[in-house]
């Protein structure tokens, strides 16, 4: 400080707070004393609130989309479900399946129905057998 008036930078410091403690008290006493350096603290005081609200109101610059991430959970979602789905079928009652040549398998379902072995020909007799035409023997 300068023994006529408190220099800018000194008030900028002790407006900040970064000024020591005993130039903070010599400088407070001088402020008191003399209004020209009491209109400059002021006016320091001033232009430090408003440089902090303009750092307040800036907008934050765009943030970068991490794409990657999201196709890393899209895809563990697509996974989760495709192993649900493998489950379901896994797990699926055997008797509501049907045999590879379109046999039904027989038992019974989870309902208490009861499933054919297999399909009987439109010309079967009731014990089994095809009848092969009339006349035939």
């Amino acid at each position: 400080m300068h023994e006529s008036h408190v220099s800018r930078a000194d008030l900028g410091l002790y407006v900040s707070g970064l000024l020591g403690p005993d130039a903070s008290e010599a400088l407070a006493g001088h402020v008191s004393g003399c209004p020209q350096c009491e209109q400059a603290l002021m006016r320091e005081a001033q232009f430090e609130v408003a440089l902090g609200q303009a750092a307040c109101a800036l907008e934050p610059a765009h943030r970068r989309v991490d794409v990657p991430a999201l196709w890393r959970y899209a895809g563990g979602v697509t996974g989760a479900l495709a192993l649900a789905a493998a489950t379901v079928l896994w797990i699926a009652p055997r008797a509501l399946r049907t045999a590879p040549e379109g046999d039904l398998v027989s038992g019974q379902n989870p309902n208490g129905v009861v499933v054919a072995s297999s399909p009987q020909p439109a010309d079967a007799a009731p014990n089994g057998d095809v009848q092969r035409g009339v006349g035939a023997d």
